[in-house]
């Protein structure tokens, strides 16, 4: 695509993209966003009305208030690039590109300089030039019911079905006869009821000497008309098949091309070939493949596990090869037992019948004979420019030995001669050209309906027409079948009894669902079962240990893990052959990582190999293996993080790499009673899922650890495991569930006394955590631990000072032990130090309101947490971005970044990220009404000051959840809605003085409005009480002084107490009140007590604040929320 040196661009013809300037794609997220793209550049650089926007996106399904619905994905497109994108005007918005950098118009142009006749080769060029646009099936990403989804869709295919055209039609002029008929008849194939595109076909088959294609192709399409229509061919089209007919019967058609090219690829003989029962899907592709692999390589093997359709696709690429000329011979060595019946099998697949009997088919004097009466009948005298044979050797792993001396012999004695095997284990000779096949995907990046989910929806409507196939049931079917086509086909064939939620609900015992196949299938064929089992009876002895061991680790695993566990069987040294077996027989798949070599079976064996737990190995010793294993890692992950791991990432820890497996282990262990095993794995698993903000998953499963540890003595080995898992419980469930904390820290006292910790940071954290209810023991440890020499225990101790000078409310503090620790974790190279301090001098930055030192701070915190796999901290900076952004008052583009918190799957533990983003929609809302009151437009800042209250009101009704009410953000929510129903008060009441009449409407709205903010500051008062009671308050001051600014304005504007607001503003001012939320800004809050109390007096409210020390502030603060004055009645 065309475009100037500083000008993007956008993407069509696909899944919908910008464009930078450099050539680099930018996502688009959201079809309502790609929608009003689209509809932009179908207006052809003409601004387009709201009023059009609005029905080409949503059709007669508007949104309740249409405009500001488009306002939004406007600003998100334009914050997804700086330069510009969309243009208002008058008429409405415009595209900001010209038409040389919109693929669409670009492949318009294209033909619009095609339509003057010119040189075949120009024609040529260019329209292969305008098809290599098309990156997929345009409109596929945008929303089905959007008249802008029809509409792009029908523009882009008839621009693409006149490039097809021309393209084919230049390839015939230039003699190219072959091309020239694939591309007709793709457009035939297009078009199936157009007789102008039959035709054109038929004859550019002729022309390319493809005389029973061009009489299939006739025959089927008056069997199509006969059908659909009720009709005939037209006589023109009658009169090309006669003429056909003539031709192929030795007469002459008079348009065919003299010479060469018009020589018919008639192969000398096709056997074995098999007419395919109905569509192959979603092996296009491969076919292609193989068949470029075949014009490369003489020996090709498809290679893959049981049940990929490995027959099917060799039977596709071998008919595409006797379409193209080739003589073609299907074997199919399913049949035979033994490796000596290959050869007489290949033979009496050719017509060869007088073989020597006297002696068996393997024996030396009669192998030669046979090999070439073999060769004779495959090439025999080929004439000249003849292509090469085809032979395809099917099922080949239960002879592999045999098949691969056939091969080799067969390769090596012609030249006219290629092979195409299929096996589920390679031949490994030197000719081979392997070609792995791989499972059928389940989703695809586009959106549209994946070939797995197409196979399934095609076989289910030819089994039941009427089933009802809901996308994502079938989507998510199609993956617990691992893309397996036979799988996919066996269980699509079940909707004859069952719905598609059923057929999932029983792929429990999958093996005894996927029973009723093809009748006329082989026998291998029918069943699942039969499928694994033919692979089960070629494995030795070991080979099948070792699958039946490994067949619980569902996220793979290493070739350690393997010895592992065939060490626990006495068998280690034959762990490496025994999984190279598997790997050969397609049992297993291998796959390189960023971490080294990883292993994993489908899900499919995985199941069987379950079938031999209790048979090939005992139950109960495979669990016993299993947890030693899993200690194993996590001791090595322990060893990691607090021993020799310096520098190491915490992506390529043990227990990271195996997270998924130790999940596994870890439940059986909690369900099987095993205490070691359930802690020491515990610790690990919680230890990283805390460095990555994953607190939920300790939540989840420190329960049940908790609940198991009544009497326990660890092994020596686990000690240090042990008192992991207790500092971490006791540190995650401190907001959640106090309770289990306080018996974490009881049973860790008691731990410690027993146990000799010899990492020094591991030693630091538990002294940090029992020191929990003692700030001034905690801040002794904090400064025990900053002075330590080991520098990791050093760094852990600036990043607890930092929190705990946040909590006090010394945020400057705060950041120069974030610092500290940062420049400490840049010299050792530790990634969570690192990562850590930049994160929360984003949060210091956020909190004092440095909105530009945010902006600073996140790309690096953001790199370092993506790194570390850290998701929910990931969102929760792209909140903090947003705030920023709002204090910037770069409003548009904070909005977009709130709605992709809120759109994020699941949202934090505790619903916490969704109820941030909608309390910063609410803020920027807040934002709004002043920029309007700021302007004079009283109206527009009346109308976003009650669409933020609102937001607010919702934002805190979420947080009342018994999960929720505990944390921080939903006090400071309930504080800023108490602050904003304060402001609209003040507002209403200034309003009412000015105004000359009565209305009686807003007299009630205002009497509504005025009940919510008594009862609303009466909860954050009841609240900031118990809160106290519970001493948590005092830790976080921050907090209670953005809690108290808000009581200073419910004091003054419910209450009218001006001196009380006026102390309670004074104190909050001194203890670091947060500065997040521009509406929560200290200096506003001031101006407008300072009005009602006067300057002095607010001066000397200030001076006697600032005489008393934080903790004395802190404890004024708690008698005044006691005061009679803030009881009401």
């Amino acid at each position: 695509m065309e475009r100037g040196a500083s000008e993007g661009g956008l993407a069509l013809l696909g899944p919908i993209q910008l464009v930078t300037a450099a050539g680099e794609p930018i996502t688009v997220r959201g079809s309502l966003s790609r929608a009003v793209l689209a509809s932009l550049a179908l207006a052809d650089g003409r601004p387009r009305s709201i009023d059009g926007l609005v029905d080409d996106v949503w059709g007669d399904e508007p949104p309740q208030n249409p405009r500001a619905s488009l306002q939004t994905l406007v600003s998100r497109i334009r914050a997804l690039e700086p330069s510009p994108i969309i243009e208002s005007s008058a008429a409405g918005y415009r595209l900001a590109l010209g038409r040389p950098s919109i693929d669409l118009l670009v492949a318009e142009a294209v033909l619009d300089g095609l339509a003057t006749p010119g040189a075949p080769e120009t024609a040529l060029a260019e329209a292969e030039t305008a098809l290599a646009l098309w990156r997929g099936e345009p409109a596929a990403d945008l929303p089905q019911t959007a008249p802008v989804t029809a509409a792009l869709a029908h523009r882009a295919e008839r621009a693409r079905d006149a490039l097809r055209r021309i393209r084919a039609r230049a390839l015939a002029a230039l003699g190219l006869t072959d091309d020239a008929s694939a591309a007709f008849d793709e457009l035939a194939r297009a078009h199936p009821l157009d007789e102008k595109a039959q035709l054109e076909a038929m004859n550019a088959a002729v022309d390319a000497g493809r005389f029973a294609s061009a009489l299939q192709r006739f025959a089927d399409h008056r069997e199509l008309l006969a059908e659909r229509l009720g009709t005939d061919p037209s006589p023109a089209l009658v009169e090309a098949n006669a003429a056909i007919l003539r031709a192929s019967n030795g007469q002459s058609v008079p348009s065919a091309p003299q010479g060469p090219q018009a020589r018919m690829l008639r192969p000398a003989f096709g056997i074995g070939l098999r007419q395919a029962p109905n569509d192959m899907v979603g092996r296009d592709d491969d076919a292609r493949r193989v068949l470029e692999l075949l014009g490369r390589h003489r020996l090709v093997t498809l290679l893959g596990s049981g049940g990929l359709g490995k027959t099917r696709l060799a039977q596709d690429v071998a008919a595409r090869a006797a379409l193209a000329g080739s003589s073609v011979a299907v074997v199919e060595l399913a049949s035979i037992a033994s490796g000596d019946d290959v050869g007489l099998l290949i033979a009496s697949t050719l017509g060869i019948r007088e073989v020597q009997s006297a002696r068996r088919i393997g024996d030396p004097i009669v192998v030669p004979d046979v090999r070439r009466r073999i060769l004779d009948a495959l090439v025999g005298q080929p004439a000249r420019d003849a292509l090469p044979t085809l032979l395809v050797l099917d099922n080949c792993e239960h002879v592999i030995d045999a098949a691969a001396v056939w091969a080799a012999d067969l390769v090596a004695a012609s030249a006219e001669l290629t092979i195409l095997c299929t096996s589920r284990s390679p031949l490994s000779i030197a000719a081979e050209q392997v070609y792995s096949l791989q499972p059928l995907p389940s989703t695809s990046d586009d959106g549209s309906p994946a070939a797995a989910v197409t196979l399934f929806v095609d076989r289910a409507r030819a089994a039941r027409p009427s089933v009802r196939l809901p996308p994502t049931v079938v989507e998510r079917l199609c993956d617990r079948l691992d893309g397996l086509p036979l799988a996919i086909e066996l269980a699509a064939a079940r909707v004859r009894s069952f719905s598609v939620e059923e057929i999932e609900a029983r792929l429990v015992d999958r093996f005894a669902l996927l029973t009723s196949g093809d009748r006329s299938a082989p026998e291998r064929h029918r069943t699942l079962l039969a499928v694994i089992e033919w692979s089960w009876n070629m494995l030795h002895d070991d080979e099948q240990q070792l699958l039946v061991r490994l067949s619980r680790f569902a996220d793979g695993f290493s070739l350690r893990t393997a010895e592992t566990m065939m060490r626990a069987a006495g068998r280690e040294g034959a762990a490496a052959d025994a999984l190279d077996g598997l790997v050969l027989q397609s049992l297993v798949v291998v796959t390189e990582t960023a971490q080294g070599t990883r292993y994993r079976m489908l899900e499919t064996v995985r199941e069987f190999g379950n079938r031999g737990i209790g048979s090939i190995v005992d139950e109960k010793e495979l669990a016993q293996h299993e947890r030693d294993w899993a200690i194993g890692l996590a001791l090595d992950s322990a060893e990691l993080w607090f021993g020799s791991g310096q520098g190491s990432r915490l992506r390529d820890s043990p227990a990271s790499i195996e997270q998924d497996n130790l999940v596994a282990v870890l439940r059986r262990a909690i369900a099987d009673g095993e205490q070691d095993a359930s802690v020491g794995v515990y610790a690990a698993l919680a230890y990283l899922w805390t460095l990555r903000g994953a607190h939920s998953e300790v939540l989840a499963f420190g329960a049940p650890v908790m609940a198991m540890l009544g009497g326990y003595r660890p092994a020596a080995a686990l000690g240090q495991l042990a008192v992991l898992a207790l500092v971490i419980t006791a540190a995650t469930f401190g907001l959640f569930q106090f309770s289990t904390t306080v018996r974490a820290i009881v049973l860790l006292r008691r731990l410690v006394d027993r146990v000799e910790v010899a990492y020094p940071q591991l030693q630091a954290m538990a002294r940090l955590v029992l020191s929990i209810d003692n700030l001034s023991a905690a801040f002794s440890a904090v400064e025990a631990t900053q002075a330590h020499p080991d520098a990791r225990t050093a760094i852990l101790g600036n990043v607890m000072g930092a929190q705990l000078a946040e909590n006090g409310g010394d945020v400057e503090g705060a950041r120069v032990f974030a610092l500290r620790a940062r420049e400490l974790a840049e010299q050792v190279g530790d990634e969570w130090g690192s990562t850590m301090s930049a994160q929360m001098l984003v949060l210091f930055s956020s909190e004092a309101g440095d909105w530009q030192g945010v902006l600073d701070w996140a790309p690096i915190a953001s790199e370092g947490l993506r790194d570390m796999g850290a998701l929910s901290d990931l969102h929760q900076l792209t909140w903090a971005i947003a705030i920023a952004r709002i204090g910037l008052g770069e409003l548009d583009e904070a909005e977009v970044l709130l709605h992709e918190v809120i759109a994020v799957e699941g949202g934090l533990d505790d619903g916490m990220l969704a109820l941030n983003g909608r309390a910063g929609l609410a803020e920027v809302e807040l934002a709004r009404a002043a920029k309007a009151a700021r302007a004079g437009d009283r109206a527009a800042a009346a109308r976003h000051r009650a669409l933020g209250t609102e937001g607010y009101r919702r934002s805190v009704d979420q947080g009342r959840s018994s999960a929720q009410r505990l944390r921080p953000e939903a006090l400071i929510a309930l504080a800023i809605l108490v602050a904003t129903e304060c402001q609209t008060a003040s507002d209403a009441a200034a309003d009412s003085d000015t105004a000359a009449d009565s209305d009686t409407a807003a007299d009630t709205n205002a009497a509504s409005d005025a009940r919510m903010l008594r009862d609303h500051g009466r909860d954050l008062r009841i609240r900031l009480l118990v809160e106290f009671r519970r001493r948590s308050i005092q830790f976080d001051r921050p907090v209670l002084g953005t809690a108290t600014v808000a009581m200073a304005r419910w004091a003054l504007d419910a209450l009218d107490e001006p001196e009380l607001a006026a102390e309670l503003l004074a104190l909050a001012s001194g203890i670091s009140p947060r500065q997040d939320s521009p509406s929560m800004r200290i200096e506003q809050h001031v101006a407008h007590v300072s009005s009602a109390v006067g300057a002095d007096e607010y001066g000397r409210m200030l001076e006697a604040s600032g005489r008393l020390t934080r903790d004395e502030r802190v404890a004024r603060i708690s008698e005044l929320l006691s005061s009679p004055a803030l009881r009401l009645q």
